[in-house]
């Protein structure tokens, strides 16, 4: 139990880059039977209202709202085969968190975060993991 102890004290101390990214205690969201993997949180700023997806892929039922602001995330996951456009950018990179229509699990395009750049991972694998 100590080492879980240092490493959550550890994370929850944790920021990096100011107010773009930071990290927060690990945390499970669940969904039915599924429970997300014991990532941490990661804050990151979004800059749009984002629709959620149960899978990553825009071709995938919507599930809900991702509202602008600091949102977290737990993962995320490069699906080169599906390209999400909005306001002449485009991602082929999602990332998994809870929306704010109370969905649990679920995806968005990293195209509505910032900082980011066309078909590039909008935050760095050391904050946020791949899944």
């Amino acid at each position: 139990m100590p080492a879980i102890r240092r490493f959550l004290k550890a994370t929850s101390a944790i920021a990096i880059a100011g107010p773009l990214f930071a990290l927060s205690p690990t945390a499970h969201a669940q969904q039915g039977n599924t429970v997300s993997p014991a990532y941490a949180k990661a804050y990151v700023n979004t800059y749009a209202q984002a629709p959620s997806h149960y899978s990553p892929s825009d071709l995938s039922a919507q599930a809900g709202w991702l509202y602008p602001g600091n949102n977290y995330f737990y993962c995320q996951y490069n699906n080169p085969d599906d390209e999400t456009y909005y306001h002449g950018h485009k991602n082929h990179w999602w990332a998994k968190t809870d929306d704010d229509s109370g969905n649990t699990n679920v995806w968005i395009s990293e195209v509505y975060m910032t900082p980011g750049q066309d078909d590039q991972p909008a935050v760095p694998f050391s904050v946020l993991p791949l899944c």
